[in-house]
């Protein structure tokens, strides 16, 4: 199995399953799987890439679960989404090595303050860097950097994404700042985006050596 099926299959490791219910007592986890799996609800899986010490790792699929021809949404993640909030799994599925940097330097920062994954598809194609400027009604985008995973036509998705986040927190504008490498493709979608009134502003950083 593919990393791309298992992304889309709903396949997880033990470890996996823990964190998504908050489980602590991994051997109750260890016995519930068990008992799934005589029970033909869980069939065993090895994904491609998913090893550990050189061995593949255990992981598991629920019967029904099927691979979709197409995975075609598109959202900005907050860094407690299920999708990202297990640092392990967003590594293993999605390439992502993902950390919020609240608590970082400002001048030490790689994406930003809050930095938020944007899922395309089936991938984690970019990072954007959000922040609400009530005075000024606006959505600033701090920073946009693409992910490994990105492809031709992400841009414009990820800017429908933040054209409705601007709407939903009842902002008017959206401005992009310059700093990352997926701001210039990020402000050329948002300024084709018909309903969506478009500026630029200079972030510290563009300005940092």
């Amino acid at each position: 199995m593919t990393r791309r099926a298992a992304r889309s299959s709903g396949v997880a490791t033990q470890a996996d399953l823990a964190d998504y219910y908050r489980i602590r007592d991994r051997a109750a986890v260890a016995r519930s799987i068990a008992d799934l799996v005589d029970a033909g609800e869980l069939h065993p899986v090895h994904v491609r890439g998913w090893e550990r010490g050189g061995r593949p790792l255990a992981a598991w699929r629920h019967h029904e679960a099927v691979l979709p021809r197409r995975v075609g949404t598109a959202a900005v993640l907050t860094p407690f989404d299920p999708v990202v909030w297990f640092r392990d799994r967003a590594l293993r599925v999605f390439d992502l090595d993902y950390r919020i940097e609240i608590y970082v330097p400002a001048e030490k920062r790689k994406y930003g303050y809050y930095s938020l994954p944007v899922l395309v598809g089936d991938r984690i194609a970019a990072r954007v860097d959000l922040k609400a400027d009530r005075a000024t009604a606006t959505l600033q985008v701090q920073s946009a950097w693409w992910e490994p995973q990105a492809r031709p036509g992400d841009a414009e998705a990820i800017a429908s994404e933040l054209a409705l986040a601007a709407a939903w927190q009842g902002l008017e504008h959206v401005s992009v700042s310059g700093w990352g490498d997926a701001t210039a493709a990020l402000h050329a979608a948002l300024t084709a985006h018909a309903t969506t009134s478009v500026h630029r502003h200079l972030h510290a950083r563009e300005t940092a050596p």
